[in-house]
């Protein structure tokens, strides 16, 4: 979106819908309250969450993949390392808001 400034941004794997379930690389920006993402850096947006419902899962088995869901839509993401993951889990934490009870 427009006049927000991105906190993080670059290519991450994503699990692709189809049967075969392939990993494919897009390009991710994460700009609160928004996560963005394309196919490669420069084309035409392929998609757009927000994330004030979101949460994220991980799997310590295996350390760079983790799921970003949003109640309607779940995105299983893959870095390429242990460290890149944790970074855009740190950074997607702080993004998405706290709720109150």
């Amino acid at each position: 979106m427009d006049g927000l400034v991105p906190i993080l941004e670059g290519y991450l794997k994503k699990k692709h819908k189809s049967m075969l379930r392939r990993w494919r690389k897009k390009y991710f920006v994460l700009k609160p309250p928004f996560f963005e993402y394309w196919a490669f850096k420069g084309e035409a947006m392929r998609g757009i969450f927000n994330l004030e419902n979101a949460s994220i899962t991980w799997n310590e088995l295996k350390p760079n993949q983790f799921k970003l869901n949003f109640g309607w839509k779940t995105l299983s993401l893959k870095a390429s390392s242990e460290d890149e993951a944790n970074m855009w889990i740190d950074k997607l934490l702080s993004a998405i808001p706290i709720k109150k009870s």
